[in-house]
């Protein structure tokens, strides 16, 4: 089960069940200041129908860690 599942909209589509990294970066209104998460997850779901021009593809997260800051 995943505890965090978000949907990304990009110009190649991929297999379900890929692996997948993300590095994510929350703006500073979220908490004062910005905040970097690397996500590691596989996709669990991909959109047929182009949006855009665009695949929606489905990740389900397995892993965060909030990153510190230089």
């Amino acid at each position: 089960m995943h505890s965090y599942i978000a949907i990304r909209y990009c110009d190649r589509s991929t297999a379900v069940g890929s692996q997948v990294e993300v590095l994510l970066e929350f703006p500073p209104q979220a908490r004062g200041n910005s905040i970097l998460v690397w996500c590691t997850g596989k996709v669990l779901r991909v959109e047929r129908e182009l949006k855009d021009g665009k695949f929606g593809i489905a990740v389900g997260f397995e892993q965060l860690q909030v990153l510190p800051r230089a």
